[in-house]
């Protein structure tokens, strides 16, 4: 037991010094903490972190509400959006916004109208006009990129008051269409006329893959040459239907900044004017991407992009992808494309077998297959050592064999290869063993895609809605798919995932298969087939990628 002597008092108490204060998140410069919270919104965790305080709040918001998505408004009288989220907007969609549409189209399918009125009050779509998209756009200080998106296969477009508003941004950098006409029909007496527009980097106008309702273009043609007059020197990226392509304007003017060039439908040479295609694309010299999906109209050929008696000087030392529907053996492009390119794609628009009435336009476009020694032509004519995807649709002929041959040899680096085989109609078996052989040079392979077109495949839709027709085509896939799978699992050490497009009850469907290899490596890598079979063709509004 401790005694304490009053006679001796203890020592007074000596607390420890104050350690100096933690620094709060306050403290941390702007990019650090933005860096913090992009973090917590990638874990969703920005908006309970925002609830904590005011401050940090405040510190939350340009990140919070930086991107917004409007859904079916139905007028724009008023700004669905409050006033006090106006200065962080950055981005801003707009996602099937028109009233007027769905009015008469629901009156359309009950019966109360024998027709939907095209064109007239639902060609042009009066939702977004008004001084209340106007006055909102250019009261938000940061915004950057302007997205409307229509979703419904129609046609139905924004007018040109509208599409001032969306230009009056002075900051505007972006700007994306996805489903709606550009200004489809002008009032009696319009005319475009732009006074001034904003530095656009981006210009995306995307109409659906498969356009069924032919229109007069001439509006749509002279709003997009009247914008590239005025945006040809800032455009990085530019995406645009073919059928509202001013040609004549892509041919004339520069593009100093031009990196990726998408073309997408129904290219009419006989219409146009402006054969050869080369022309058009050979004032850009920075093009790292040029996409080029053309569908051919019924009763024309393919014609070559850069003919073969053409002489000029050009080449593209940027380009890192090409994709060309109905490539022609013939072409000179092939012979000039860089030892750069990464990404390559030679298919038809649409895909050769697949002439479904919504697919091929109405009956107004047509496929027209290459032979595997025209593909094998065109291969040999460049020099591709970086190429990692590839992408093609032949049919077979004597020259099969030299081409898949060519491919394993040519291509070392390649990690995904998507091949449409379509065989001969008088042959029959697949030639697995010699694909396999032919192929399994290509150690880096992590991705196959395969048609392999087998003769006894069940047609699409024979047996649509019926019990025997689901019975019938899940035997076809584990007896027939199955084993391709697991040949194709056993070629290549890489491979990871392995799809084979094969029919279905009422459509071409991906049958997807993973590789798994277990640890002991004496044991063959077997397959896993994943549920979930996703059809590469059936949506209407494509991303736009390569493979």
């Amino acid at each position: 037991m401790l005694l304490l002597d009053p006679s001796h008092p203890s020592p007074p108490l000596r607390w420890p010094a104050p350690s100096k204060p933690i620094p709060g998140l306050s403290e941390l410069n702007e990019d650090v903490l933005n860096y913090l919270l992009l973090e917590l919104k990638a874990q969703m965790l920005l908006r309970p972190f925002s609830q904590t305080c005011r401050k940090m709040r405040q510190s939350c918001m340009p990140i919070l509400f930086r991107s917004c998505t409007i859904r079916e408004c139905l007028a724009l009288l008023a700004f669905p959006l409050p006033q006090s989220l106006w200065p962080y907007i950055q981005d801003i969609r707009f996602f099937d916004g028109c009233y007027e549409y769905h009015v008469l189209t629901r009156a359309w399918e009950s019966g109360r109208l024998s027709h939907v009125p095209y064109p007239g009050d639902a060609l042009l779509c009066r939702v977004y006009e008004g001084a209340a998209l106007e006055t909102a756009l250019q009261s938000m200080p940061r915004l950057r990129t302007v997205t409307l998106f229509f979703r419904q296969p129609a046609l139905h477009g924004i007018s040109w008051p509208t599409l001032r508003a969306i230009l009056s941004v002075p900051q505007l950098e972006r700007l994306v269409l996805r489903g709606y006409l550009l200004v489809p029909e002008l009032t009696t007496g319009g005319d475009v006329c732009l006074e001034s527009v904003p530095a656009l980097t981006t210009f995306r106008y995307i109409q659906p893959k498969y356009n069924l309702r032919p229109h007069d273009y001439s509006s749509e043609i002279r709003t997009v040459d009247r914008l590239l007059h005025r945006l040809h020197r800032t455009l990085q990226t530019l995406i645009l239907p073919v059928e509202s392509s001013p040609f004549p304007r892509l041919c004339s003017l520069d593009w100093p900044s031009l990196r990726e060039l998408r073309l997408q439908g129904e290219y009419d040479a006989l219409k146009s004017g402006f054969s050869p295609f080369i022309f058009c694309i050979a004032n850009m010299p920075r093009l790292r991407v040029l996409c080029l999906e053309f569908a051919l109209p019924a009763g024309q050929e393919p014609l070559p992009i850069w003919p073969a008696d053409l002489h000029i000087d050009m080449l593209w030392p940027l380009l890192e992808e090409l994709t060309v529907s109905f490539p022609v053996a013939s072409d000179t492009i092939y012979a000039h494309l860089p030892c750069t390119l990464r990404r390559l794609s030679l298919t038809c628009y649409p895909h050769y077998g697949r002439e479904r009435p919504e697919y091929m336009a109405g009956g107004r476009w047509h496929s027209c297959l290459i032979p595997a020694s025209d593909m094998l032509s065109i291969l040999q004519r460049g020099d591709f050592p970086m190429l990692t995807k590839l992408k093609i649709e032949y049919q077979e002929d004597f020259a099969e064999a030299q081409l898949l041959r060519h491919i394993g040899l040519a291509f070392p680096k390649l990690t995904i290869l998507k091949m449409f085989r379509n065989r001969e109609h008088e042959r029959g078996e697949l030639p697995l063993d010699m694909i396999i052989e032919s192929l399994s040079p290509l150690s880096r392979l992590r991705t196959v895609r395969f048609h392999p077109d087998l003769v006894d495949a069940p047609a699409t839709g024979s047996l649509a809605g019926s019990n025997p027709g689901y019975t019938i085509f899940n035997h076809f896939r584990k007896t027939r798919l199955r084993p391709i799978a697991d040949a194709f699992a056993n070629c290549w050490p890489s491979i990871e995932t392995i799809k084979l497009l094969c029919p279905s009850i009422d459509r071409h469907t991906w049958n997807v298969y993973r590789v798994i290899r277990d640890c002991d490596r004496e044991q063959s890598p077997h397959v896993e087939c994943i549920p979930v079979c996703t059809d590469c063709d059936e949506a209407l509004y494509g991303q736009l990628t390569l493979i």
